[in-house]
């Protein structure tokens, strides 16, 4: 669907090149005035020059000529936001379904079940411990 997004320029690609090698890569979608930083990568052999930051910066430059209001960088706790984000905001989270359907109310309320006890954890530091164990030990 990122082609017709594109083709509906309600989403863009952002390339960085070294010559004609391209070196860094970042599918952006945009909401109205809001530009949506999205799946960054670039190429390893590049890292030591800070290229996520790179990417943010040339791509927050193009996003203030191009009149967006607010630069997205999305959900979930990443060091890089803490880095260049002024503002936090909080996700929300509707689930919506037919209340006359039993079937729908009970995965409802089991969705809803899950979304809370995730939440709980995570206001116990539980996702950060996770992480911390899941990521290989650096020194």
């Amino acid at each position: 669907i990122g082609l017709d997004l594109i083709h509906q320029r309600r989403a863009s690609i952002f390339l960085i090149y070294k010559g004609a090698k391209p070196i860094a890569i970042c599918f952006n979608r945009h909401w109205g005035p809001v530009f949506s930083f999205s799946i960054p990568s670039y190429d390893l052999e590049f890292s030591n020059y800070g290229m996520g930051h790179i990417l943010i910066y040339k791509q927050l430059e193009w996003a203030i000529k191009n009149n967006y209001l607010l630069f997205d960088m999305g959900m979930g706790p990443m060091r890089y936001k803490d880095e260049w984000c002024n503002t936090t905001y909080r996700f929300n989270t509707w689930i919506i379904f037919r209340k006359t359907s039993l079937s729908a109310c009970v995965y409802a309320l089991s969705r809803t079940a899950l979304l809370r006890l995730k939440n709980q954890l995570k206001t116990w530091k539980a996702d950060k411990l996770y992480r911390r164990i899941r990521s290989p030990h650096k020194k």
